[in-house]
């Protein structure tokens, strides 16, 4: 038990050696975040899905709040595993050690950015909503989805 306890001081000694604190505050703005995002996907190669979540949709800054949108469950938990290193990032990125992230799904309905359709699901159910016929062809042929 007392091999734990000296265990654990250690890996938060290294953790914050690994993460040093910024304490610079400059202005940011959504250019400087897209473009800091685009530095991170291009030098840290994050999965794929990862980076597809970080540049599909435009962030929002408020202030030193930045709020990210993305289009599926998947990519809100691949962000969070690696949350800690994003925002580490972005802030020595941006010389902003006050920022603070947020990670939410996108809804069309509360921004006039458009959905990007990825599955063979969604970009049914849209061609299905431009023409209701799709439907009943679907139907009759026997089609699935892949």
């Amino acid at each position: 038990m007392s091999a734990l306890n000296e265990q654990k001081p250690a890996e938060v000694k290294e953790q914050e050696a690994k993460y040093e604190k910024i304490k610079s505050h400059d202005a940011i703005d959504e250019q400087k975040v897209r473009d800091a995002i685009r530095h991170y996907v291009e030098n840290c190669h994050p999965d794929p899905i990862v980076a597809v979540a970080l540049e599909s949709h435009q962030p929002i800054v408020s202030g030193d709040q930045i709020r990210i949108f993305v289009d599926n469950q998947i990519q809100m938990e691949k962000l969070h595993a690696i949350q800690m290193h994003f925002s580490h990032v972005l802030m020595k990125t941006l010389n902003n050690g006050f920022l603070s992230f947020d990670f939410q799904l996108f809804d069309s309905n509360k921004t006039t950015e458009v959905k990007k359709l990825y599955t063979a699901e969604e970009k049914f159910n849209r061609f299905v909503e431009i023409n209701p016929v799709v439907a009943e062809l679907k139907k009759i042929f026997g089609l699935e989805l892949e």
